[in-house]
């Protein structure tokens, strides 16, 4: 199975999208990739999910201070976790959904209500699942946040000390 990754930064002498492939080499953090042009690695962004997987996954808005609070709360338990900052890197419809899932919650539950997109645009309105999942998508800062996820398991970490639902 091939996956689409998205470079940190446009590179160049590759394509925005590659799939990855023997040739590709998953680091730490990063993904290492060999030029088809020349010898060069180039290091793309971590995939924003791993199924599965015993990382710690944190989709984070650095502006928030719940956010902040979260990866301070992980690093003092010195647990490994990835960053998602999903107001840059928006999660695609199956991702989210996916999220919510794993948060056993209802997409409508997700929505922070006192943005002024929700007022604006949402407030009142009875939309299905999907519409509200799609509203998210159009509209990232209405997504809750900090949300941390590990394997199976995911919370909205607030309080912070419900991160440890999911350890």
């Amino acid at each position: 199975m091939k996956r689409q990754v998205k470079f940190l930064f446009p590179t160049p002498s590759i394509p925005r999208k590659l799939p990855l492939s023997e040739k590709s080499v998953k680091t730490k953090n990063f993904f290492a990739l060999k030029s088809p042009l020349s010898c060069d690695f180039h290091y793309l962004c971590a995939p924003k999910f791993e199924p599965m997987s015993d990382k710690v996954l944190v989709y984070h808005n650095a502006r928030c201070s719940k956010s902040r609070c979260a990866l301070d709360f992980l690093n003092e338990k010195g647990i490994e976790f990835d960053v998602v900052e999903y107001l840059k890197d928006v999660p695609t419809k199956a991702e989210l959904t996916e999220i919510i899932q794993k948060l056993g919650i209802r997409p409508e539950e997700l929505i922070r209500k006192g943005e002024e997109e929700y007022k604006i645009v949402y407030k009142g309105k009875k939309l299905s699942d999907s519409e509200w999942i799609d509203a998210m998508l159009a509209h990232p800062k209405l997504i809750e946040r900090p949300i941390v996820l590990k394997n199976a398991k995911a919370v909205v970490a607030r309080p912070t000390e419900r991160i440890l639902e999911v350890l």
